[in-house]
């Protein structure tokens, strides 16, 4: 599984709406797992996240693709 970061707008209309998410992105796709309009949340998720996966997995991990 691959993740992404990456800025989202509501509308183009108003960019101080500028929200960001953090997205597993697979074969079908992204979905949406966290979005916040602060960066630093997202780079927290992300950073748990990657702990998270680090843990069920410790042999063979490589890090973020």
């Amino acid at each position: 599984m691959r993740y992404a970061i990456h800025p989202v707008w509501a509308t183009t209309v108003r960019p101080e709406e500028l929200r960001y998410g953090l997205y597993a992105v697979g074969p079908q796709g992204e979905q949406e797992l966290v979005s916040s309009a602060s960066l630093d949340v997202i780079e927290t998720a992300r950073e748990a996240l990657l702990r998270v996966l680090q843990q069920r997995e410790p042999q063979g991990w490589g890090g973020p693709a």
